[in-house]
């Protein structure tokens, strides 16, 4: 038995289809603005969740002392993703991975997912500026090969040796003018101090 689905709900779907991975706090902001109880948003996602459109991931408890306080214990934000039937209504490969994926770079992953979304609702209150395209680190062209990635070569001036540095941005983006049609790209890096 299938459920109704509302646009918002194709909205929250179409955004964790290009997102990947994100947090419950941005899905509230960006879907669910008028909504002040956050078990409200949870509840309207759960129905997602139950019906495998959407998938989701609690993460493990922040434990601020040695000593755990279990009355003063808070869950970190809950993380969504799209599920196998989200995946199928859109039409594109379902990523079993996504749920799995190692807590340090699980919080990269939502960082460039919550720059990616403050773009865009800054892109919505700009006019004559558009989101013309948006590569994610991972994204592949049709032979396989990785669209971001690249090596440059450094020469070392004293010894004429060269060096080989990989070049990996975590995402690239592309503005345009919709008045010229102008693009100018940008690299997104988040240097989290590794």
């Amino acid at each position: 038995i299938g459920i109704y689905l509302k646009p918002r709900d194709l909205k929250v779907i179409d955004i964790l289809s290009r997102f990947r991975l994100v947090r419950e706090s941005t899905l509230h902001q960006l879907f669910f603005p008028t909504i002040k109880e956050q078990r409200n948003v949870q509840s309207k996602l759960k129905r997602l969740v139950e019906h495998s459109y959407i998938g989701r991931r609690f993460l493990p408890i922040i434990r601020s002392k040695e000593f755990i306080d279990f009355t003063h214990q808070k869950r970190r934000d809950t993380i969504y993703f799209l599920g196998p039937d989200g995946a199928e209504l859109l039409n594109r490969e379902y990523d079993s991975k996504l749920a799995e994926i190692k807590i340090p770079y699980l919080y990269h992953r939502l960082d460039i997912s919550d720059i990616q979304a403050c773009l865009e609702l800054a892109l919505q209150q700009t006019k004559g500026i558009l989101l013309a395209a948006w590569y994610d680190e991972n994204e592949k062209d049709e032979d396989g090969n990785f669209l971001l990635h690249d090596d440059v070569y450094i020469e070392d001036t004293a010894t004429r040796k060269k060096r080989r540095l990989p070049l990996r941005p975590d995402a690239c983006f592309i503005l345009e003018r919709e008045d010229t049609g102008r693009q100018d790209f940008f690299f997104l890096e988040i240097d989290e101090g590794t």
